[in-house]
């Protein structure tokens, strides 16, 4: 992408940092036009100007990436304020990785209650993904949990957790969680064919429109999301702020 903007990039990592990106302006304006014609057909999304003169935001579908006015170099990573100490970018990101609960199918999922069940969460999981079953193991754990189960096999990964996911929908609508319990804790396939009506291939549809490129995957209430496993320790603070309450055991 250039040395010449490398080093600028980096110069963006002083004092003079202040705040998150601006609204939009007549000089966004002029960018986001420039992106138009130069990259016809991308994701492009709002275009404004961020804390570093010349430089501007541009969120490039579930992406932010920074540009300057001519749209040739583009810089991927995070901007921060050294002065603040604070990372700009991950909080914008987090942002557009939301998801509200209320939109998700809960119809394509089941539900395990643990505990008490009073923090909820949605969970995009692949049977065979091994950082899956360590964050069941997490799941156990922290408890007074309510896990709404989408089931998301990765096919190009684990070539038969499709197979799996499917046997595990048709265990039948009582028999789901257990089913789904008993293969992550010892493998263990529920006894059929995994030929009924299920939700599998709408669920993949849906977490690549979601832009889930990996499992596991959490959308808390809150709309935050969190990919891959987490200690029991963050789980359950994630799972607090997610559902924003004090404690939950």
């Amino acid at each position: 992408m250039g040395k010449r903007f490398g080093l600028r990039a980096s110069i963006t990592l002083v004092a003079s940092l202040l705040g998150g990106a601006a609204a939009a302006s007549p000089a966004a304006d002029q960018v986001r036009a420039t992106l138009e014609a130069k990259y016809p057909g991308s994701p492009l999304g709002t275009v404004t100007e961020s804390p570093v003169p010349g430089i501007f935001e541009v969120v490039w579908g579930k992406n932010l990436v920074y540009v300057e006015q001519t749209g040739r170099y583009f810089l991927f990573g995070n901007l921060y304020d050294m002065v603040g100490r604070a990372d700009l970018t991950s909080p914008r990101r987090a942002e557009l990785t939301k998801v509200a609960m209320d939109t998700l199918p809960m119809q394509d999922a089941f539900a395990r209650v643990i505990g008490k069940g009073e923090r909820k969460v949605a969970l995009f999981t692949d049977p065979d993904c091994p950082y899956c079953q360590r964050l069941e193991q997490a799941f156990a754990q922290v408890g007074n949990v309510t896990i709404y189960t989408f089931l998301f096999p990765l096919d190009s990964l684990h070539p038969n957790a499709n197979l799996v996911a499917r046997k595990i929908w048709c265990a039948g609508e009582s028999e789901r969680g257990a089913a789904y319990d008993a293969y992550m804790a010892r493998g263990a396939q529920p006894d059929n064919a995994g030929q009924c009506d299920n939700p599998v291939a709408r669920n993949v549809e849906l977490g690549r429109r979601l832009n889930i490129q990996g499992t596991p995957y959490l959308i808390g209430m809150d709309g935050s999301t969190k990919p891959g496993a987490l200690a029991p320790a963050d789980l359950d603070a994630w799972l607090n702020a997610s559902n924003r309450v004090k404690a939950a055991r």
